[in-house]
């Protein structure tokens, strides 16, 4: 919405705009199994496809996905055993 409202000069959303198409993706995104494999699973589509629309909202936005997808490479990795689910247990 704030890239619609950009594009027309208005906060006012009587009727869609050019950027439905958006809206639409978003939809998409939401049949997406959520799964880890295969990749890219959800989560990063989710990420990539807000990166497109923060660096076309904000210029100066970077994007840095890399620590989600050393998280994800990790939970996906053929090493992981499974039990160990990467939190230790705080005794109190």
């Amino acid at each position: 919405m704030q890239l619609r409202d950009r594009d027309l000069g208005t906060t006012i959303h009587r009727r869609g705009s050019d950027r439905d198409r958006d809206a639409q993706q978003a939809m998409e995104l939401a049949t997406v199994p959520l799964t880890a494999t295969p990749r890219p699973n959800v989560v990063e589509q989710v990420a990539r496809r807000y990166s497109d629309w923060q660096s076309e909202l904000d210029p100066a936005y970077r994007s840095d996905w890399s620590p989600l997808e050393a998280l994800i490479d990790r939970g996906t990795s053929k090493s992981w055993d499974g039990a160990n689910r990467g939190i230790e247990q705080v005794e109190g």
